[in-house]
């Protein structure tokens, strides 16, 4: 995965559990385009609380 503008690869530790689960910390203001493939999971998470998000999905 390439973090977009805005975006830092977070290198927050992991459980073994989700080695292989890929994060992106965007900061205010910023985006990110991401590919998914099928039977892939997307979880956002506002850290600081009641910040607005626009997710658009293409197919």
């Amino acid at each position: 995965m390439s973090c977009g503008h805005g975006a830092l690869p977070s290198r927050a530790p992991r459980p073994a559990a989700v080695a292989e689960a890929e994060r992106c910390l965007l900061r205010g203001g910023g985006a990110v385009l991401l590919r998914l493939e099928p039977d892939d999971e997307l979880t956002v998470i506002d850290l600081e609380g009641r910040q607005r998000c626009e997710l658009a999905v293409f197919a």
